[in-house]
């Protein structure tokens, strides 16, 4: 797909996000779960039809967490049956157990309630969903955390044996004393 379409595409599914987000607005006694429902199926789309500037820069890595954060937020909100409704489960089949497939899904839907919003079990829902376009938009969100952590210094923690601790920074090799803690 070109570059236009998929800003054309991109730009649709912001305009009729925003049409909703303004509807729900204006018209509060709206069922929750049919905004959500909407919500879920815009957000990703836009998620999924974004395209990355060569360079980004804090505020924007920081904008598009919140907004996938957002996203996940509002498909927790769903039932699991209600979001198969909104993204079917690929029908696809594989040839081994430990493909994630059709069956895969469905194994997994096994040992949650169908009719209990997702919750707190949203990152494991949406790993154990067979959907294309739910796996680019993990994949779209996890790609923005790495440029995220990326920014982030990170360091290793060692302890020796005679007690003596220190962090190691992973860029700079530098070497960061930990005190101990002051009973």
């Amino acid at each position: 797909m070109s570059n236009k379409s998929l800003l054309e595409k991109h730009i649709l599914y912001i305009n009729a996000f925003q049409r909703m987000a303004q509807e729900y607005c204006s018209n509060p006694g709206h069922k929750t779960n049919g905004f959500a429902k909407k919500a879920a199926l815009y957000g990703v789309k836009i998620a999924n039809s974004r395209s990355m500037p060569s360079t980004l820069d804090e505020a924007q890595l920081e904008k598009d967490f919140e907004f996938f954060d957002s996203i996940q937020s509002i498909i927790a909100m769903l039932t699991p049956r209600e979001f198969m409704h909104v993204f079917p489960i690929d029908k696809d089949y594989g040839n081994s157990p430990d493909v994630k497939d059709y069956f895969h899904t469905k194994r997994y839907f096994d040992t949650i309630n169908l009719d209990e919003p997702i919750g707190a079990k949203i990152i494991d829902f949406l790993f154990n969903y067979h959907n294309r376009e739910i796996f680019n938009f993990i994949m779209n969100s996890m790609e923005n955390l790495a440029e995220q952590v990326h920014e982030v210094a990170t360091y290793t923690h060692y302890k020796m044996n005679s007690g003596y601790e220190y962090l190691l920074s992973n860029a700079t090799k530098e070497i960061i004393k930990v005190k101990s803690k002051i009973s």
